[in-house]
């Protein structure tokens, strides 16, 4: 296919000559600035001046299939860009729209140390202890009167199998001065930062949600745990684009405090996970160009912890027998087995799903919800069933803010007779 005469960037047309084929190395110049770089054409008989693929990719420049043209780019095909050949000073002067380039996407995150790998850790330990005694007088020219010690401790033994720790409690009065010892918590656990996951077993708190209540039980639990891992993104984080007729330089502030500063050649450019903090804030962004002109451009954006990123998954399973009297009793537990699982999904970056179940001595319960981000709302359903009925409830949320105003809204409802179980009461 031979090339058509082009129009220049000045409006004038430049002609494809029929002249012999022969390779150019030509300083870039993109929209009249100087890109400090040469690059390697190839100009064919008919006039059409081609570059590699990966040539034109340094310059941020697209490379359609429709204009390829024997293995080479044909700068002729290309829609959204023109050019001027100086071959006096051997420089080629591209015209270009921001269709025409790859978007510069830059990630507001600060860098993160990497994970460090799996080693082995040496055996260690922690013991904590608080004391607290307790004397009073109605005189103070009388000693004051014995009323009673206490003290909270708590031990931690680490090692590259897990932790287990241990708490309890002692206290005595001057009516029994002999100590009462409980023990509040015994448990081991396991971290595995490399998929994500802590192991329990022992004395658990069961996961819940937004609309579902917890419970103190003796039994094993998994969950996903994203503190083990600071450097993923859980939450949807902002996003702003926006264009550079010039080279300029970038600097983004989120909240008063600046996020990013990058200096880049102009075109199209979009930046990627910018820290917020949850709640209601602002986005500035600023655009300085060589003459020191500035566009300065605002965003209002909300966060909330109610939604997760798209497409990350977010659960909890556990399953024993219930704590009772946690405080008073060592070892008083529920005979009767129960379980429950929770569950959140990131559909996309405005809406996360979520689920939940338990059940356990003739009771079972169900519920599902959804959480989106017009600001934020949220809506849940479940479904008690119980041994001789059945209850439905819904609750609906609305939680708008601004930087000066906010407002929060719900409603709950339920329908038919429930009959619950106490062990189920956190």
């Amino acid at each position: 296919m031979p090339c058509l005469p082009r129009q220049s960037a000045d409006g004038s047309y430049l002609p494809a000559m029929m002249q012999a084929e022969e390779n150019l190395y030509l300083e870039v110049f993109i929209n009249d600035y100087r890109i400090g770089k040469l690059a390697s054409f190839h100009r064919y008989a008919d006039g059409c001046l081609t570059i590699a693929s990966e040539d034109l990719r340094e310059f941020d420049l697209k490379g359609p299939n429709e204009a390829i043209h024997d293995g080479g780019i044909c700068l002729e095909r290309m829609p959204g860009v023109t050019y001027r050949y100086d071959a006096a000073g051997q420089t080629i002067h591209f015209a270009v729209t921001d269709e025409a380039r790859i978007p510069l996407v830059l990630d507001a995150r600060r860098r993160r140390p990497e994970m460090a790998p799996a080693q082995e850790y040496p055996v260690s330990a922690v013991f904590n202890y608080a004391l607290f005694a307790n004397a009073n007088s109605d005189d103070l020219k009388i000693t004051p009167s014995y009323q009673g010690v206490s003290a909270t401790v708590d031990m931690h033994l680490f090692s590259g199998y897990g932790a287990i720790d241990q708490s309890a409690t002692m206290n005595s009065t001057a009516s029994e001065l002999t100590p009462n010892a409980v023990r509040l918590d015994s448990r081991w656990s396991y971290e595995d930062p490399a998929k994500v996951l802590t192991y329990v077993a022992g004395d658990i708190v069961s996961a819940s949600l937004n609309w579902t209540r917890s419970v103190r039980m003796g039994g094993v639990q998994l969950r996903r745990d994203f503190t083990l891992r600071p450097d993923l993104i859980t939450s949807p984080l902002p996003q702003v684009s926006g264009s550079a007729a010039v080279p300029s330089t970038i600097e983004l502030y989120a909240n008063q405090s600046r996020a990013l500063s990058k200096e880049f050649s102009g075109g199209p450019f979009t930046i990627d996970n910018i820290p917020t903090i949850t709640g209601p804030g602002t986005i500035r962004l600023v655009m300085r160009d060589a003459s020191g002109k500035e566009i300065v451009s605002e965003y209002a954006y909300y966060a909330s912890a109610n939604l997760l990123a798209q497409g990350v998954f977010d659960y909890a399973a556990e399953t024993g027998f219930v704590r009772r009297f946690y405080g008073l009793d060592s070892n008083n537990y529920d005979g009767n087995p129960v379980g429950s699982a929770s569950f959140r999904y990131g559909v996309t970056p405005r809406l996360t799903a979520e689920g939940h179940a338990e059940g356990g001595d003739g009771l079972l319960n169900l519920g599902s919800a959804v959480n989106f981000g017009l600001g934020i709302m949220g809506w849940d359903r479940s479904v008690s069933r119980a041994a001789s009925s059945t209850e439905i409830s819904e609750h609906s949320f609305r939680d708008r803010s601004r930087p000066r105003f906010g407002a929060r809204g719900c409603s709950r409802g339920s329908y038919a007779a429930s009959e619950t179980i106490r062990i189920w009461s956190p």
